[in-house]
């Protein structure tokens, strides 16, 4: 609970910092890290009077609902809805009931109905956005502790269209005339624990958070569920290159210039990579304390890696010709508020390489454009700055 009020306080600050320089079409919004540093949270205002949720945010969803505070896991003794927030619709004189049927299709397999209601978001007010609202999980034990639902920020495909009519928020948002482009711009912030990131909701951007050129990639095609699983968000990485201490390792994937798609997944809080890149990394880091366990979702290493001279190197990730980002080794450490340090890079099979979670996103300034199915990205800038430009008309070019 302390460090979320801690966190908001700084997520207060922030925007009181942009609020003077949000162009109209745009919104701003805050992020803050939970206590186990795996997710990003946006707060929401639900209903007449408002009601507060912190959401996770997810590039690799597309729905977005709250949390029913009348779900059964809210209810538990150890009160896991209480830190992120719940909605009850009763309370809400704007609420009003769209029908049964929602799901979240996330491994809890959460499910209820869908409501209509108005919703703040970065202190804009949009009326009549319908969302999921979560009554139930279809495996209670699974049920995140604390618990909190997801802000989708993906958007789901057909054969011709993506999108549509749905809760989906981008969507929702650009039809309502809120936001006036259907795109959605992350700074993760440092990888600190009381660290606070922000994101931009419609056609600007942060060039503040941009700290080498841009470069712009063309989604992989989100009309083939094969590829993409039907889906916006994903990218072609064509090589992985290892440098550690001078000495470098260039693995590369599938066709020449082509590569195989990657979700740019920031509802994960690891980077899933092939042994033969994590067998390079892992002892650049001095190793994992006890040897790799799978069933652990962070890798205990010491924090003495945590300075680039110790820890020297970098893993490179190259977008066919288009550009490539550079993460610092050290960069692949985490350190927890108890002065315990991890990493959240996560051994897969040779041939497993298809989802590129939060210690990649947090080296990269990255613009998802839902419209012109584009991802363009930068080395990140870490700074309290704010500086809002236009996307360029007719958006970012893939090169």
């Amino acid at each position: 609970m302390g460090h979320l009020a801690c966190a908001y306080l700084l997520s207060a600050g922030f925007i009181a910092a942009a609020a003077a320089q949000v162009p109209d079409g745009a919104i701003f919004v805050p992020l803050i890290r939970n206590e186990a540093l795996t997710a990003y949270y946006a707060e929401l205002a639900v209903g007449t009077p408002p009601q507060s949720a912190f959401l996770k945010i997810d590039t690799g969803s597309p729905t977005y609902s709250l949390q029913a505070k009348s779900n059964p896991a809210c209810e538990r003794a150890d009160r896991p809805c209480d830190l992120f927030g719940s909605f009850d619709n009763t309370t809400s004189s704007t609420s009003s009931y769209r029908g049964t049927g929602f799901s979240d299709q996330l491994s809890t397999h959460g499910s209820g109905d869908y409501l209509e209601d108005t919703v703040t978001i970065g202190g804009v007010t949009t009326e009549n956005l319908y969302f999921g609202y979560l009554l139930r999980y279809g495996f209670p034990e699974r049920a995140p502790v604390p618990a909190a639902t997801i802000l989708g920020l993906s958007l789901p495909c057909n054969a011709t269209t993506c999108g549509g009519d749905g809760p989906y928020m981008l969507q929702q948002l650009y039809d309502a005339g809120t936001i006036d482009h259907m795109a959605v711009s992350i700074y993760h912030g440092r990888d600190e624990v009381n660290a606070t990131g922000s994101m931009v909701l419609g056609g600007y951007y942060d060039k503040a958070k941009v700290g080498g050129e841009l470069f712009t990639v063309e989604m992989t095609n989100p009309f083939n569920s094969t590829l993409s699983n039907g889906q916006t968000n994903s990218a072609n990485v064509t090589a992985l290159e290892v440098n550690v201490d001078g000495n470098v390792t260039t693995r590369l994937f599938g066709e020449k210039d082509v590569g195989v798609p990657v979700l740019l997944d920031n509802g994960v809080a690891n980077w899933y990579l092939p042994s033969s890149i994590t067998d390079l990394i892992y002892p650049a880091l001095g190793g994992i304390i006890g040897g790799f366990n799978p069933s652990h979702q962070a890798q205990p290493i010491s924090c003495d890696n945590l300075d680039p001279n110790i820890a020297k190197g970098s893993v490179t990730v190259e977008f066919g010709t288009s550009g490539s980002i550079e993460v610092p080794l050290s960069a692949l450490v985490t350190k927890f508020a108890d002065d315990n340090c991890v990493t959240f890079v996560y051994t897969r099979g040779e041939t497993e390489i298809n989802i590129f979670g939060d210690p990649f996103l947090r080296s990269v300034y990255s613009i998802f454009d839902q419209q012109r199915l584009t991802v363009t990205m930068a080395r990140v800038r870490y700074t309290d700055e704010v500086e809002l430009v236009a996307i360029p008309e007719g958006g970012f070019r893939a090169q």
